[in-house]
């Protein structure tokens, strides 16, 4: 599946590369697909990334590839999930107790922003060594809440995290270009399950899916929340020119 999707993302970004506006090429391993995007059955021990960190796409040679750690075998509802996260996530925001999503964890405002948004702001996509696209962010939570994990947007506390213990390289789904329009769109990926008294309980809808679109010349700026669509209108307009991937 995997070798699929890297395929069919390989096609569409050199079109949207050769027709966008910008003359900002993309480099060739940008062309790659974030495989783990749809999520792994194979999870490394909780602990933060390795030091050699993933592949800027825009710096030159990268680092040497870090010792892969061992690697254990988690279901997404492990009840560990809700336990040996918190000593990372305790001290940057509060866990609280939803209606609809049961346990969630929120981060402070005050040290994400009020703008704050899951794989848009604080952080980049970039390329890592086997060709993957990764959320890279300096947070000091970001290894849990970017690898682990569901979010969801609520109206009473804005983005809540649900915990989950399967890891992936970016829990995210996609839009991609259906005519060379050149834009691309992104989103967390709904959670299936919520946390009621220490059990995963199936969620029983499906929560909306808040994309957001970017030129694809610009999907690896380093800044890419400055060059996210917030023009309603014009949301549409790009939204109808994709499909979900």
């Amino acid at each position: 599946m995997l070798n699929s999707m890297q395929f069919m993302v390989r096609g569409w970004l050199r079109v949207a590369a050769l027709l966008a506006v910008t003359t900002l090429a993309l480099p060739v391993a940008a062309q790659a697909p974030a495989a783990g995007s749809a999520g792994s059955s194979a999870a490394p021990a909780p602990q933060p990334a390795p030091s050699a960190g993933p592949v800027d796409p825009w710096a030159g040679a990268s680092a040497a590839p870090a010792p892969a750690p061992p690697v254990e075998v988690y279901s997404d509802n492990d009840p560990s999930a809700l336990t040996d996260f918190r000593q990372t996530l305790d001290a940057y925001g509060g866990w609280v107790e939803d209606p609809t999503y049961g346990v969630v964890w929120v981060p402070d405002r005050r040290l994400v922003g009020e703008d704050f948004a899951p794989y848009v702001t604080r952080g980049s996509w970039a390329v890592d060594e086997e060709g993957d696209w990764v959320w890279v962010s300096q947070d000091p939570f970001a290894w849990v809440v970017y690898h682990y994990g569901r979010w969801v947007w609520t109206s009473s506390a804005g983005w809540v995290w649900i915990p989950g213990r399967q890891y992936a390289k970016a829990w995210v789904v996609w839009r991609t270009p259906i005519d060379g329009y050149g834009y691309v769109g992104w989103a967390p990926m709904p959670p299936s399950f919520i946390w009621i008294d220490g059990y995963a309980t199936t969620l029983w809808f499906y929560p909306p899916v808040p994309y957001v679109f970017c030129a694809s010349a610009f999907v690896f700026s380093h800044s890419v929340h400055h060059h996210v669509v917030h023009q309603p209108a014009r949301i549409r307009t790009i939204a109808s020119h994709t499909r979900r991937y």
